[in-house]
């Protein structure tokens, strides 16, 4: 343990130092500092512990001279700017990690007990396709899972989307999968859908009173510069009767 000279040497010195974060570490410095220093002095003068570390402070110098040489060193001004700016964004990431948890666990539910496949009954069922077909659209990935006709003549476009990048914590909407078209070029708008918000999702298209007769599901989108196109066969309408 310093004794009282030294850590009264080390008081001096800290005082002239304005930073007062840097004040701790700079007491252990110089402490450790005059230890080694009157270590040395003991080896070669052969002298005691105390008249060594009585001559390791004075080869230290004025403490206000070194004070006032280190407080230049540490400036408070950019001190004060990096220890606040540390502070901010310690609290900012805090408050990114508190807004994502509930996406999180939306996400994760979603992953684990949202099918918005099990809404629509398997008797119901004339066709069905799985195109496991993966679009990419920048950092976002959209698997289109399933394509259910049903009797009524509904046709349900199942699909999760998921986010690479953490930048976007909200999911693919179910309206926003692209235009729906047919071989033929005509396009389809009536019906609905459901889908969960995160960075995870699952999602159902549903459209109404799709024709029995046609035989492909196109799912294009261009827009802002991005574009892709989907082709699904369809096959053949299965008669439950």
């Amino acid at each position: 343990m310093p004794s009282a000279e030294v850590r009264e040497f080390i008081e001096k010195v800290v005082k002239r130092v304005h930073f007062v974060p840097d004040r701790y570490d700079i007491q252990l410095e110089l402490a450790a500092h005059i230890e080694d220093s009157a270590l040395l002095i003991q080896e070669q003068d052969s002298l005691s512990p105390e008249d060594s570390e009585k001559a390791a402070l004075e080869r230290m110098g004025d403490a206000d001279e070194i004070g006032i040489a280190l407080n230049r060193q540490h400036n408070p001004i950019l001190g004060y700017m990096w220890y606040f700016s540390r502070i901010i964004m310690v609290l900012l990431c805090i408050i990114v990690i508190l807004q994502s948890i509930p996406m999180l666990l939306v996400s994760g539910w979603t992953m684990l007990f949202d099918y918005p496949i099990r809404d629509i009954p398997k008797e119901t069922y004339v066709r069905h396709v799985k195109p496991n077909e993966l679009i990419k659209l920048d950092s976002r990935r959209i698997r289109i899972t399933d394509v259910i006709q049903t009797e009524d003549g509904s046709l349900h476009i199942l699909y999760s989307s998921y986010n690479l990048s953490f930048s976007g914590l909200h999911g693919w909407s179910s309206s926003g999968i692209g235009i729906i078209k047919d071989e033929d070029g005509e396009t389809y708008f009536n019906g609905g859908g459901r889908g969960t918000a995160g960075i995870y999702s699952r999602a159902r298209r549903s459209l109404d009173n799709f024709p029995f007769e046609k035989e492909k599901l196109i799912i294009e989108r261009d827009y802002a510069g991005r574009y892709y196109k989907v082709e699904i066969p369809l096959g053949e309408v299965v008669n439950n009767d």
